[in-house]
């Protein structure tokens, strides 16, 4: 599991907010979203159920969809990035759930991993192609890694905002 100093998030997170000469409206919607983001990142380190997770990820969504009153840039992007991977995430889980759990594959020709598989570079199993549907990566190794570059994304915002 992914572990992030929450402290040091939080303290960079303060210093962002009050240093980088966002209006007060500005200020509160880019800490709206890093905060709604944060908490779908605690999610995948102490694990909760699809519902909840879905549930953190729109919430996340839409606080970035505020973030319409901050200037594009770094900040913004980065945001964007990591509510985005964290959607990804959420596409392969409900995957998961609706394919076979444990055992379930995404595929290179079928369905999300058709685009998951190449944006995230996923490493496919080695003589797993079928004809139909190509070849596959397990779902589970699947959302490690979309989660663990969500992660970066969301490290990314905390680090890109303008000081």
């Amino acid at each position: 599991m992914l572990k992030c100093p929450r402290g040091l998030a939080l303290i960079s997170l303060v210093y962002v907010l009050t240093s980088c000469g966002l209006s007060s409206q500005q200020k509160a919607a880019t800490k709206e979203a890093m905060v709604a983001l944060g908490k779908v990142q605690a999610a995948t380190q102490v694990g909760v159920n699809f519902a909840q997770y879905s549930s953190l990820v729109i919430e996340a969504k839409a606080k970035a969809n505020q973030m319409a009153v901050i200037p594009n840039g770094a900040l913004k992007d980065s945001i964007n990035s990591a509510v985005e991977s964290y959607a990804d995430a959420g596409q392969v889980w409900n995957e998961r759930i609706q394919h076979g759990g444990d055992q379930a594959n995404i595929w290179s020709k079928f369905g999300v991993g058709e685009t998951l598989i190449p944006k995230y570079s996923l490493p496919v199993e080695t003589g797993s192609f079928t004809p139909s549907l190509g070849e596959s990566v397990r779902c589970d190794l699947a959302m490690q890694l979309i989660w663990a570059e969500a992660e970066k994304r969301y490290q990314q915002a905390v680090k890109q905002a303008p000081h």
